[in-house]
């Protein structure tokens, strides 16, 4: 059985594993996408599929010194950014499978040596797949979470577990009900959070640095350039220039 066939969305990426694996082709990976998007998974299931089951798994964060181990097994370095101690992988024989967010550089010496891709975004039609997958709730309460999740696949199952808990107290069935039960949890229509709403309103006077707006959100700048930023551009509500950000 092909396991990738189990992975939902991501096709392209999807493709160019099955190529690798099929002719034996040892590449080197470099996985970049916004947290929750299913990196690390798709990176574990490369490298089970590429050794037989066997490989090494890293946590590079909060900038880690982690020295290479010994043999030629798969390496995931998760976070790979952080990663204190990289100029001691640039020449490792293995396959080095990084994770990353779109936002954060990696050393082009290291870059070099690996297919670097994003993520595409997911679908609803995915979203609605992957939630009905993994947490048992109605149909409607899925379509509505997949409405309501950013895109953003480890999100749409925060919102899921919380309906079915929600739901297992509660007897509730309409889009209605669903709808107030992601309100309350901080889920609302437009897959917007209350952050969204705050940036935006930080916006309302003129253009702003995003210095300026961590400031007022209290909110670190990375959590805007990796959490907030990309799904207000990707729904076109914000644009950024050289007088800053600003209101589409």
């Amino acid at each position: 059985m092909n396991q990738t066939k189990e992975i939902v969305g991501q096709n392209k990426l999807i493709f160019y594993i099955n190529t690798w694996i099929e002719s034996c082709t040892k590449q080197s990976l470099l996985l970049r996408g916004p947290s929750g998007c299913g990196k690390t998974e798709i990176a574990k299931l490369y490298a089970s599929l590429v050794n037989n089951g066997n490989y090494h798994y890293f946590l590079c964060g909060e900038r880690r010194r982690i020295n290479p181990p010994r043999g030629e097994d798969p390496v995931i370095l998760d976070e790979i950014h952080a990663l204190k101690n990289i100029e001691q992988w640039f020449n490792v024989p293995n396959i080095l499978i990084g994770c990353t967010t779109e936002s954060t550089p990696v050393p082009d010496s290291l870059k070099s040596r690996m297919f670097e891709t994003w993520f595409e975004p997911y679908s609803q039609d995915d979203l609605l797949q992957i939630v009905m997958n993994t947490v048992e709730i109605p149909e409607l309460a899925a379509t509505i979470v997949a409405e309501r999740c950013r895109d953003n696949p480890r999100i749409a199952i925060q919102i899921a577990n919380q309906i079915k808990a929600y739901t297992s107290l509660n007897d509730i069935s309409s889009r209605e009900g669903y709808e107030s039960i992601c309100n309350w949890f901080g889920f609302y229509e437009h897959g917007l959070s209350e952050k969204d709403h705050a940036y935006m309103k930080s916006l309302k006077d003129g253009p702003r640095s995003i210095r300026t707006i961590s400031v007022i959100l209290s909110v670190p700048e990375e959590t805007i350039l990796e959490e907030i930023e990309p799904f207000l551009l990707r729904r076109e509500l914000i644009s950024i220039s050289n007088r800053g950000r600003e209101l589409a």
